[in-house]
């Protein structure tokens, strides 16, 4: 398994670019099965179908399973755990900016 702070071999994405269920096991050399059961944690959401093969997910996607891959790897955290502290993590970081924004007087 390859581990975020390891070096991967990635053409870069646009924002906007969707990515499949595929490349994102590919990039994370993890099993579909893995990312189905991020996907039913909620850690990850796909849009475009109901079957894993016709799903695809938002670039930000990736950012959310380095981060839990990193935090199943580092904390040994279950995929649910992962996905609670993925959205405290990022609950987190908006109100920072908020309070930046309000702090800088918008």
């Amino acid at each position: 398994m390859t581990y975020p702070d390891e070096s991967i071999d990635a053409e870069p994405l646009e924002p906007d670019t969707p990515v499949s269920l595929a490349e994102l096991c590919r990039v994370f050399d993890v099993h579909a099965d893995y990312v189905i059961e991020l996907v039913e944690v909620g850690v990850v959401e796909p849009f475009g179908g109901r079957r894993p093969s016709d799903w695809r997910f938002p670039a930000h996607a990736i950012v959310r399973m380095r981060r839990a891959l990193r935090l199943g790897h580092d904390l040994s955290i279950e995929p649910q755990g992962a996905a609670l502290a993925l959205d405290l993590i990022e609950e987190v970081e908006r109100l920072r900016a908020r309070l930046r924004a309000m702090e800088s007087g918008w």
